[in-house]
């Protein structure tokens, strides 16, 4: 095995994951300590969507989340001795279920963007 295999997976795992921390308190401090008293309702959330950086915070965690999560589990299957073959069938088959479920959660956001008129 080359020494810098699976480096720029590994650098990008870590940067996800800081990402998804710093999304993830943007995302809080929004939802729960902007305005405390607000009750959350599907009126109060499609007005907290129609801003821009909302959409781009929730696009920023759904893209880190999947992929941090994906990598996280193609880095825990790798673990297990498998075939060069295998690893590229694992990495391409959650590449594809990535790309799926992101297509599907951008769908929701881009509900809103419809709404809004971007």
């Amino acid at each position: 095995m080359h020494k810098t295999q699976g480096g720029w997976a590994w650098f990008l795992h870590r940067v996800a994951g800081i990402g998804l921390v710093f999304a993830l308190g943007i995302h809080f401090w929004v939802t729960h300590y902007a305005s405390p008293t607000e009750v959350i309702t599907f009126g109060s959330v499609n007005i907290r969507l129609q801003s821009l950086l909302f959409i781009v915070v929730d696009w920023t965690l759904l893209s880190l989340g999947i992929f941090h999560g994906l990598n996280g589990l193609r880095n825990i299957i790798f673990d297990y001795s498998i075939s060069e073959k295998a690893k590229q069938r694992v990495t391409w088959g959650l590449v594809i279920f990535g790309v799926t479920f992101f297509i599907y959660g951008a769908y929701g956001l881009f509900a809103f963007m419809q709404i809004k008129g971007y």
